[in-house]
């Protein structure tokens, strides 16, 4: 009676694990013919039954239907979070998985979660959504590290780490950001863009010295990177050292001659930092020596000279109207359409390169008006 009794107790036991272990291959048939629903309801219960959620071919199954509803496009399912159980699915397997039966499809199904992760990150970055971007970015790190611990790979996945690195930063999570640079510097992935991003974080925290040392160690490495030369000029601005901002510049010019953008940003400082007019009108004539249509160096060498107009024109406003101050007033008059005159043929030239320029324009209309030149005035438009 006991034998028949233990026997009894043994078929239940069987057929309740037949039962579940059903339920595994019920979601995959399901999910080969698109059920989703169905394959949902199916490995979710065997991902809870005792007697199958020990079992990596279970979190296989439920990785791939969660991948498929996190697919989906139709919005039948309402499963916000499907990609993040998948994720995790199928890192539970990787776990049970010990005589790595299933590595291809777990191998497979994670570089799908990453792979989507990516493209879900990439609209609110260009968003500037930058918390919901880092998410989905970290989604992407995550799953890499799992394989590369799991299966002893080295993936880095340089861009969405590259991409990571700047929403962190977006956000104001600059430990984040940091790390991320710092993994791919360790990576060997070296870019300009590394240590700009290394730079900004040092700024905002208040570290003008490791900022400038992150801008050093990109300039050995990037050279001929005028992004990096520009922030360190621009570091040396904020703290008025006027005098190693156009030592610098001059240093780049003699590396590199030809450049417009240098000889031109060299002319801006004498003009905008030094009022050095014979220096600053000599780097925008050698900027526009290289390229004559170079707006900016045509619009800049034509202000400095308007800009000496006004000037003058406000000290004889406020002249009196005794026969003085009116001697001074004539003799000012002529001053001042000097200045106007040498600054005319730049804003013509700047008009000829964009006649829709606004500023330039205006000051056409004000020197044609003080100078009498009213056949020129009048095409204006």
């Amino acid at each position: 009676m006991r034998k028949i009794m233990l026997s009894s107790a043994l078929l239940l036991f069987s057929l309740a694990s037949f039962a579940q272990k059903h339920q595994v291959v019920s979601a995959y048939n399901y999910l080969k013919n698109n059920e989703l629903n169905e394959a949902k309801a199916a490995i979710d219960e065997a991902s809870k039954n005792e007697l199958t959620m020990g079992m990596a071919k279970t979190w296989v199954y439920r990785g791939q239907v969660y991948f498929a509803i996190a697919s989906d496009t139709s919005g039948a399912y309402n499963v916000p979070d499907a990609l993040d159980i998948s994720l995790s699915s199928f890192k539970e397997a990787g776990l049970l998985d010990s005589k790595k039966e299933f590595e291809e499809e777990i191998s497979q199904g994670v570089e799908g979660v990453a792979f989507m992760n990516f493209n879900r990150g990439v609209i609110p970055y260009n968003n500037k959504e930058y918390e919901l971007a880092l998410k989905h970015f970290n989604a992407v790190s995550d799953a890499y590290d799992f394989l590369n611990q799991t299966y002893n790979l080295g993936i880095v996945d340089t861009t969405a780490m590259f991409y990571g690195a700047y929403a962190a930063t977006g956000c104001r999570k600059y430990d984040i950001a940091k790390a991320k640079y710092d993994r791919l510097l360790m990576a060997n992935h070296h870019k300009p863009e590394i240590f700009q991003g290394l730079e900004v974080i040092a700024l905002s925290m208040g570290d003008t010295v490791q900022a400038l040392q992150y801008i050093e160690q990109g300039r050995i490495m990037f050279p001929d990177n005028n992004q990096l030369m520009f922030d360190e000029l621009n570091i040396y601005l904020a703290q008025n050292k006027t005098q190693e901002v156009l030592n610098k510049l001059k240093e780049a010019i003699a590396k590199n001659p030809s450049s417009v953008e240098l000889n031109y940003v060299l002319g801006n400082k004498y003009d905008s930092n030094l009022k050095d007019t014979a220096n600053a009108i000599k780097y925008y004539e050698a900027a526009l020596k290289l390229n004559p249509i170079f707006f900016d160096a045509l619009y800049s060498a034509g202000a400095l000279y308007y800009n000496q107009a006004v000037s003058i024109n406000d000290v004889m406003n406020k002249l009196g109207f005794d026969a003085a101050s009116q001697k001074k007033y004539n003799l000012l008059e002529v001053e001042r359409d000097k200045m106007f005159a040498r600054g005319l043929p730049y804003f013509e030239r700047a008009y000829a390169v964009d006649a829709n320029d606004k500023d330039t324009k205006s000051a056409l209309r004000e020197i044609y008006t003080r100078l009498k030149m009213d056949d020129k005035l009048s095409n204006i438009k």
